[in-house]
């Protein structure tokens, strides 16, 4: 008996999801068979892509991971106590955007999000156990540990979901910035140029005075 060894790969930059090279080798191996004498011997089970979308988990788009809850974070026993709020000098005009909650929501609900349909991720199918890497896992107990867990929980996935859009807005560190500004602020949002859009604080919400500052 002649043995066929066929490999199945998915090449790093293909538009296509693994699943779907996954399926597209499997109708190619099943063409194959069929063509040759080992047909009769072999039962080769063809299963349809949302079958196989089953069997391996939930594919994940970009408006599903921005409908996403953030993990709870694990804040240690040990922790800081103090107050990271400091005195500032701002020369320049400052609003309080009081309607930002429903800004963000009206444009959530307008944006196409038809128009790209990448996958982001894939989620396994039934509740998750608790070393699954989906709950957050690190435990943290300062405002260090704050910023790590934003960049990847937040900055990570918002950075696949505006790639995924076609958006030129992208979460990264301060200095990777164009600023030539000599602070360096917890969050930084920049442009494919590294030019800011927009910088951001993080504070332990442990800490009372964080969670209100007056």
């Amino acid at each position: 008996m002649k043995w066929t060894i066929v490999t199945l790969s998915h090449h790093v930059g293909q538009t296509s999801s693994p699943l779907d090279s996954l399926h597209s080798h499997i109708t190619s191996l099943y063409s194959l068979f069929l063509k040759r004498s080992i047909a009769r011997h072999f039962f080769l089970s063809f299963f349809s892509l949302q079958s196989l979308r089953k069997l391996v988990g939930s594919v994940q788009r970009a408006k599903r991971m921005v409908e996403e809850r953030i993990p709870a974070l694990r804040v240690g026993a040990n922790r800081t106590k103090s107050s990271a709020l400091h005195q500032i000098k701002y020369i320049g005009p400052l609003y309080r955007w009081d309607t930002f909650e429903q800004d963000v929501n009206g444009e959530f609900q307008q944006h196409n999000w038809e128009r790209h349909k990448s996958t982001i991720t894939i989620l396994p199918l039934g509740p998750l156990g608790p070393h699954n890497i989906a709950n957050e896992q690190l435990a943290i107990g300062d405002e260090n540990g704050l910023q790590g867990r934003f960049n990847h929980n937040v900055g990570h996935v918002m950075n696949a979901v505006s790639g995924s859009q076609g958006l030129d807005l992208e979460f990264g560190d301060f200095r990777a910035s164009n600023s030539s500004y000599r602070r360096t602020p917890d969050v930084a949002i920049m442009n494919g140029g590294r030019d800011v859009q927009a910088v951001g604080e993080l504070k332990a919400q442990w800490i009372g005075v964080h969670a209100d500052p007056q």
